[in-house]
């Protein structure tokens, strides 16, 4: 996995007049394309869909597949594939808090859940993945499977519809997520049928967690882009349901879904220009809530990628680059300790210029200025090692 340090969201202004009682206490993440790397792991503000990228993945391929969390083992699952065996299906256990990503057993070459959704059941804490199986003769709706979460084994629960051309077919369901009674949703879409007169249409549907099969609850009025046809979606505490989708066919969006039309309002505002919705990383990823990341300082940084975990430090500036933030490193010579030494070495830049991004390893607050503001900073720093901070254990 590799580490991104500096977390640059991308600032959409909402002015919608829909407010999202989403609890504070859950953070909102989202798998997709990764930051020079095949697959990344996202953080997404519930709120308005701004993305930071958390951690990256080389040498797997999850973008695609189904993301989940276990409160049990405060672990996160995906499903998708290694680059080494791409035609294997498998499911990934993911550290969030050090982006350790661990493949399971491959699944048989005839389940392919690389493109579906995953999510646990609150109720019983079973694991239900959507995805597709081959038999002798071939279906044309997609299957629901259960998950074994310690051996990533696949047994088929059944299919979301039936084949051409009897009444609704071809029932293709990708991203899951369940209702906090235990009720499970999905996107997809249908090849045809009488309730399909648009088959470009995404729609959201529940599923029977006894049969697989799929009941149409209705469209999303999306239709740009990938709309949500393949797109994760996942229940906030409060029972708001959100999904990734398109919002244009160069840029996504989060959306607010109805649960009981499938009717989706994007979380963005109106009349952007081509391109400038706040996802980049791809739609067809997969969403889950999960509790937050420790911020033990409060200054919006999670403690696993902050470079001062006790004192806050927003802009994270580390103008030597040790791995620990100007704010919490008094130690200019490197010696382990904040002491008389450094405080010789801190006299002689009073005064001295500050230019950012980098800024002088003396402006101890960063705000430009080598001053008295850093002199007292430093006080507290005396006879103190740097840190503590997550990037230099």
């Amino acid at each position: 996995m590799h580490r991104i340090t500096t977390l640059a969201a991308i600032v959409v202004t909402v002015v919608l007049g829909i407010f999202l009682a989403t609890p504070a206490t859950a953070a909102l993440y989202a798998t997709g394309g990764g930051v020079f790397e095949l697959s990344g792991l996202w953080m997404v503000d519930p709120g308005n869909g701004n993305a930071s990228n958390v951690w990256n993945f080389p040498g797997i391929a999850i973008y695609a597949g189904g993301l989940a969390y276990d409160p049990a083992t405060d672990m996160l699952y995906a499903t998708g594939t290694t680059v080494a065996d791409s035609g294997t299906s498998r499911l990934f256990t993911i550290n969030r808090f050090t982006g350790v990503a661990t493949p399971l057993a491959g699944l048989g070459s005839d389940i392919n859940l690389s493109s579906g959704g995953l999510a646990i059941s609150p109720v019983t804490g079973v694991m239900y993945a959507t995805g597709s199986k081959s038999e002798i003769a071939p279906h044309q709706s997609t299957a629901l499977f259960t998950i074994d979460k310690t051996t990533g084994a696949a047994t088929l629960v059944g299919y979301a519809g039936g084949n051409c051309c009897t009444g609704d077919f071809g029932i293709m369901l990708n991203g899951i997520g369940f209702r906090s009674d235990g009720t499970l949703y999905a996107n997809g879409w249908a090849l045809g049928g009488p309730s399909y007169p648009d088959s470009s249409q995404s729609h959201l549907y529940t599923v029977d967690l006894a049969t697989g099969a799929a009941t149409n609850i209705g469209p999303s009025g999306v239709t740009l882009g990938r709309s949500l046809k393949y797109s994760g979606l996942a229940f906030a505490a409060d029972g708001t349901l959100l999904s990734l989708g398109s919002l244009d066919a160069a840029s996504g969006t989060l959306y607010l879904l109805d649960p009981a039309t499938g009717a989706a309002t994007a979380l963005s505002p109106p009349g952007l220009p081509y391109g400038g919705g706040p996802i980049h990383f791809g739609v067809d990823g997969a969403l889950t809530f999960a509790p937050p990341v420790p911020d033990t300082d409060g200054d919006g940084v999670p403690d696993n990628l902050d470079n001062c975990t006790l004192v806050a430090n927003p802009s994270q500036c580390d103008s030597d680059g040790d791995g620990y933030g100007n704010r919490c490193d008094g130690d200019f010579n490197n010696n382990g300790f904040t002491n008389a030494q450094d405080t010789t070495l801190f006299r002689q830049q009073l005064g001295q210029p500050s230019v950012g991004p980098t800024y002088n390893q003396a402006d101890l607050n960063c705000n430009g200025f080598v001053n008295a503001q850093d002199t007292t900073i430093l006080r507290t720093l005396i006879g103190q090692p740097p840190g503590p901070s997550a990037l230099h254990p």
